[in-house]
């Protein structure tokens, strides 16, 4: 286990409140716990200042964006089981890239943008979860309008994990 810091693309408002109850409602049904709505743009070891540095930098140099939903997922990886998946667009992947040029020289984070909205290490759970998950078409798009910056613990394997997230830093896109 070790200390790793994760880059987040954040729903815009009124998207965001709305996601958030939509999660917490999910994850309180299913003993889950409960998360903000993100995609990840990048995951890294733990660092400094020049980490939250190159984020702000980032994000200054990358405005909002829109993705628009594909499908609903079920895995079986704790972190990765009930989510959706976008239309691929270049920005999350342009963030990552920046990210590392800034201050990563030895990344090892693949983007693979998707949204979840339960993780949990108990596939039944996850299926019974899917049910209560809007259909891809009545989502549409979802505009993502600033990172934030979690510290945490890698790999991701249990609610514990997910409570002791810490913010360190939220920043709009386009700033």
């Amino acid at each position: 286990m070790g200390r790793e810091l994760s880059v987040w693309a954040m729903l815009a408002k009124p998207s965001l409140g709305e996601w958030r109850r939509r999660i917490e409602d999910i994850a309180g049904a299913f003993g889950a716990a409960p998360f903000d709505p993100h995609i990840t743009v990048y995951c890294g070891k733990q660092g400094d200042d020049v980490t939250l540095d190159a984020v702000r930098r980032a994000a200054a140099e990358h405005a909002p964006f829109t993705l628009r939903v594909t499908q609903l997922v079920h895995g079986v990886l704790f972190n990765k089981n009930l989510y959706y998946e976008f239309e691929r667009h270049e920005t999350p992947f342009a963030l990552c890239k920046r990210i590392i040029e800034l201050a990563d020289p030895e990344p090892y984070y693949v983007p693979n943008p998707h949204m979840s909205v339960l993780y949990s290490g108990d596939f039944q759970k996850t299926l019974a979860a899917a049910s209560h998950c809007l259909a891809p078409s009545l989502v549409g798009e979802l505009r993502f309008d600033s990172l934030r910056v979690i510290q945490g613990t890698s790999p991701l394997q249990s609610n514990d994990h997910v409570m002791a997230w810490k913010t360190l830093l939220d920043v709009p896109l386009g700033g």
